[in-house]
């Protein structure tokens, strides 16, 4: 009996340290946890630089005729081909006066419209690459294609 009652002794005795351990555990996390949230919370954000505006000149494919300019330039472009940049810029200067947006073929949104010809309709848009359409009041008025259409009218 006496050796029952020294091993339900040591049993208490262990069980205490168990439930003593675990209460001072979980009273450290509250008390960090109070401290933590009485402190303001401050957020630290960078300042924008000139790299980090949002692009309203880009348009998904489906907007194209749906613009609220009268007249504007749409420039479809393939980002891999190294002239769409000097396209973009050819583009940027000489606008003639008007706005102009862009669209890129490899984007996720537009791969679709990549084929093997250009067709440049309302219901039918197909690009072979970099091409610059004029639009007025919802009408196609000029497609240019080939780097010599692009650069001549420009020059004009």
């Amino acid at each position: 009996m006496k050796k029952n009652l020294k091993q339900m002794d040591e049993e208490t005795r262990n069980f205490l340290i168990v439930v003593i351990a675990v209460t001072v555990v979980v009273g450290l996390f509250f008390l960090l946890t109070t401290i933590r949230l009485n402190q303001p919370y401050q957020i630290s954000v960078p300042p924008l630089s000139g790299d980090n505006q949002i692009q309203f000149n880009e348009i998904l494919m489906g907007s194209v005729f749906n613009m609220p300019e009268e007249a504007y330039f749409v420039f479809v472009y393939d980002d891999k081909n190294p002239v769409s940049d000097i396209h973009r810029n050819l583009l940027a200067q000489n606008q003639k006066g008007y706005r102009f947006y862009e669209i890129n073929l490899n984007s996720f949104f537009n791969k679709s419209f990549y084929g093997e010809t250009t067709q440049v309709e309302k219901d039918n848009l197909e690009f072979t690459g970099n091409t610059i359409i004029l639009i007025e009041d919802g009408e196609v008025k000029e497609v240019l294609q080939t780097p010599s259409e692009i650069m001549s009218y420009f020059e004009e």
